[in-house]
């Protein structure tokens, strides 16, 4: 069995989907030789929600996960690999991006997790990652070994995740680049399959966990709204035994119907707080694929202050709940250019009773995933030093803050910030936050970017202030406060980093670089026993990390 999950794929950009102009030999012979979802949609616009769904089988606000950091999966929650492991199967992942580092709770189940991103990771971004070719390598290795249990390999490829920069003669090709780049390296895996004697018999999925708005709706990425250039996702799926080749099923399904269909397909108990639904029936023709699906995303909430925006998407329309309601005739009108909700009022009241519904019905309570309470004490402490703490995570609600929409002119000039920081023009960076701030000064997200552009610029000074705005704007926030935590450190003030750092542990004790940087912190202030013991916990949450271990073993030394 092996699950590639390709990051930031849009179902129309493969021929499978209807591209004309993409090449991807390689996912064409496997859609031609097994089943093709082609109204797959996912749950959410962001890479660690959408994988934890994936891995669960849960909607988000079942399993808790919301956004790409200051979230963890939970414990209890059963995974795909915990169910192949307890049903005999060997185990293992290969993620290429940092997103998906093991601290945030996916790899339960696994005996190997692959997330290693040492000397020739590149970075993309403020995130490392692994090209596909790197993953792919390390899968193969994994899958050579001799074993008499049957695999789970799940490889997690990141290449179409923007910047775009395919190699060789790809580089040219931007997104759609990076796309065949991919897929020539999913050939490299599909030969050997097929070498080894393995294909006939494997079950093989291919999906993705979002899509790319590339401009279309005015989001040069992904994550900022709900739109099907976002949503939809392919799923590809080719049966042990080549039974059903060339199928292609019209219904819609989402990502959480994944774990299930796995789990018929095979007949083994995968996933059992599953709440998608096992597609078999619609394979073997005995039942119809369909039904409303869910998608969300907090990030507009979570990093800019503004609404968060939920999503139901039916087989003809699609409605969002956000100050300015939306509904789309996804028939008539399927790049979502027309809304309706004021014109189908009636309609528009019934699709949010039914999203509303499907909220309620699939709510859990996750404490592990839930950001921490704060006692009073560190708090006290922390309110002296400049930090904002407040209990409870962001608003979730759909109209608790500015409309998207409105705001997405703001966003295009972070954006362009983020691009420039990242290419490392720096001037053009802070001019493109301070001008965003100018339209918008409440943004947590727009003072953190200019935060590290003059922390990059050598200007710690700034750098703390520009943090410290964004840590008032959203306490919660976790990035906001490690950035300022870092800021203090890079500025020798040990005892208001090594606060800040020990804020970071307790609203995302799974963050392995919050302990890591504590025990730097104490280590200078020459608390060694709480320097011991922040590296213990990090080496805990990395045991492989050679900085880590390395720091460990100086403050041993320290204490002789």
């Amino acid at each position: 069995m092996v699950l590639i999950s390709i990051d930031t794929l849009r179902a129309d950009h493969l021929p499978a989907g209807g591209a004309s102009d993409v090449s991807t030999p390689a996912l064409d012979s496997l859609a031609a030789r097994g089943v093709v979802f082609t109204q797959a949609v996912t749950v959410a616009p962001l890479t660690l929600p959408a994988h934890a769904s994936l891995m669960t089988g849960t909607y988000p606000h079942f399993h808790g996960v919301r956004d790409n950091s200051g979230y963890r999966l939970p414990e209890s929650l059963p995974t795909l690999a915990e169910g192949f492991r307890e049903a005999g199967y060997r185990t293992a992942a290969f993620v290429g991006s940092a997103v998906l580092d093991r601290s945030f709770g996916l790899a339960a189940g696994f005996e190997h997790y692959g997330d290693q991103f040492g000397e020739t990771a590149e970075r993309r971004g403020l995130l490392a990652e692994r090209i596909a070719a790197e993953v792919i390598d390390e899968a193969l290795q994994w899958l050579r070994r001799p074993d008499r249990r049957p695999p789970f390999a799940w490889i997690h490829l990141y290449d179409p995740h923007s910047p775009y920069r395919a190699p060789g003669r790809l580089a040219g090709r931007g997104y759609k680049g990076e796309i065949e780049y991919t897929d020539s390296q999913l050939a490299r895996l599909f030969a050997f399959l097929q070498e080894e004697g393995l294909w006939e018999g494997a079950l093989i999925v291919v999906v993705s966990d979002h899509g790319e708005d590339l401009g279309e709706h005015g989001e040069p990425t992904h994550g900022f709204f709900v739109y099907d250039t976002v949503l939809r996702v392919p799923w590809l799926m080719k049966l042990p035994g080549g039974g059903s080749a060339g199928l292609r099923l019209e219904g819609q399904v989402s990502l959480v119907d994944v774990a299930p269909t796995l789990g018929q397909v095979l007949g083994l108990p995968l996933a059992p707080a599953a709440q998608g639904t096992g597609r078999l029936g619609a394979i073997v023709g005995k039942s119809e694929a369909g039904g409303d699906v869910y998608a969300e995303t907090l990030y507009p909430s979570l990093h800019f202050g503004w609404s968060p925006l939920f999503a139901l998407r039916t087989a003809r329309h699609k409605f969002v709940a956000a100050p300015q309601r939306e509904l789309y005739d996804l028939e008539q009108d399927p790049g979502e250019t027309v809304n309706l909700a004021e014109r189908e009022s009636a309609l528009a009241n019934r699709l949010q009773s039914t999203l509303q519904r499907m909220q309620q019905r699939w709510r859990g309570e996750q404490p592990e995933a839930a950001r921490q309470e704060i006692d009073p004490e560190l708090r006290s402490r922390l309110g002296a030093l400049g930090y904002v703490t407040s209990s409870g995570a962001a608003p979730a609600q759909a109209g608790s803050g500015a409309d998207p929409k409105q705001k997405i002119g703001v966003y295009a000039r972070i954006y362009q910030g983020m691009e420039a920081y990242t290419e490392g023009d720096l001037e053009a960076a802070r001019g493109h936050f301070r001008s965003a701030l100018e339209q918008d000064a409440e943004v947590p997200l727009a003072h953190d970017y200019l935060g590290s552009t003059y922390l990059a610029l050598g200007k710690v000074g700034e750098a703390i202030e520009a943090y410290r705005e964004a840590n008032r704007l959203a306490p919660q926030r976790v990035e906001s406060v490690s950035n300022l935590a870092y800021a203090h450190l890079r500025a020798g003030q040990m005892n208001e980093a090594a606060a800040g750092f020990e804020l970071v542990t307790r609203l995302a004790p799974s963050d392995w670089q919050a302990w890591q940087l504590l025990g730097v912190a104490e280590l200078q202030l020459g608390q060694f026993e709480k320097a011991e013991q922040a590296f213990q916990e990090a080496a805990r949450r990395s045991p492989t990390n050679r900085e880590v271990l390395y720091n460990l073993g100086t403050v041993y030394q320290q204490q002789g």
